[in-house]
């Protein structure tokens, strides 16, 4: 915008010139239309006048009045784009302010973050203790970045799982089942911290079996005290902990597959577990499973 301001300011000044040029020549010319006061110098002087005129006259013509109104035109813009560089320089000066206050309240949340996450390891830790992985180590670590619309942190989570791990991230160095276990101590947490009244975990128990199903299931009824809980499982251990159990079957005909839920009976429930933990309903499952309900 500069380089056109520029451009016009020169082109309005040259008008300018010319027309007062154009005034002094003509009032010099009348005045001293006399041979006696007219030297050679005077002469150049109007000719150079008279041909700049034509010059004009020819790219902003063809009269002189249109060479005129072309320099009025040329004043009201620079005036124009006198104002727009005002303008944004207002802007640039309100985007400065608006920077600094961004600055200043992404620091702050940096640090707050970071307070958190200190926390947030305690907590993480403790629950991983509760599902059978003791020698857990865990670190929220942070990297400045430009700032965005989330702040000036990149956060990633390192974990180690097992004694004489180093810290690595998460999703390189967890399996299955230790991921499944660490993403249900985060959900435990934020639940608590975010008051959620119903959460939802879908096949949380992937990849663990025995005890450590056992501890995935008795921290989820453990939450369910304080929210709902929908659990959807392949474990026996995890389903003997419910207060509620429901069967979801799926059957196919010639054109359609429906999926049906169907609530259990006590008795029912015996039969699915034993089929859960055995692959069979015989009768000595079955005892098995009806003991597994009664230690709930």
């Amino acid at each position: 915008m500069t380089d056109r301001l520029k451009g016009v300011e020169e082109n309005l000044t040259k008008i300018h010139e010319a027309y007062e040029n154009l005034v002094d020549g003509l009032e010099s010319i009348r005045d001293q239309l006399n041979p006696d006061f007219l030297n050679e110098d005077e002469i150049n002087q109007v000719e150079e006048r008279l041909f700049l005129i034509q010059r004009l006259k020819r790219k902003y013509g063809p009269r002189l009045e249109d060479v005129i109104h072309y320099q009025q035109d040329l004043a009201k813009k620079l005036a124009h784009y006198g104002e727009q560089e005002f303008y944004l320089k207002k802007i640039n000066e309100k985007i400065a302010i608006s920077f600094e206050i961004y600055s200043k309240k992404a620091q702050e949340l940096s640090k707050k973050r970071q307070l958190a996450a200190k926390s947030l390891e305690k907590e993480v830790l403790q629950q991983l203790k509760d599902l059978e992985l003791p020698a857990a180590q865990f670190r929220v670590l942070f990297r400045s970045i430009e700032g965005n619309l989330s702040g000036i942190d990149d956060v990633e989570f390192f974990v180690s799982m097992n004694k004489g791990e180093k810290l690595a991230p998460l999703t390189k160095v967890a399996s299955g089942g230790e991921l499944s276990r660490f993403m249900l101590a985060l959900k435990v947490i934020f639940t608590k911290l975010q008051g959620i009244q119903t959460i939802v975990f879908d096949e949380i128990d992937t990849g663990v079996s025995g005890h450590v199903a056992t501890a995935i299931g008795e921290k989820m009824a453990l939450l369910a005290k304080d929210c709902q809980v929908f659990s959807v499982t392949h474990l026996a251990q995890v389903a003997s902990l419910a207060n509620h159990q429901f069967l979801v079957s799926k059957s196919v005909d010639h054109t359609h597959t429906q999926t049906k839920v169907h609530l259990l009976s006590q008795e029912e429930r015996a039969s699915e577990l034993a089929y859960l933990f055995s692959g069979n309903r015989s009768e000595k499952a079955i005892e098995a499973a009806k003991e597994l309900l009664e230690h709930v």
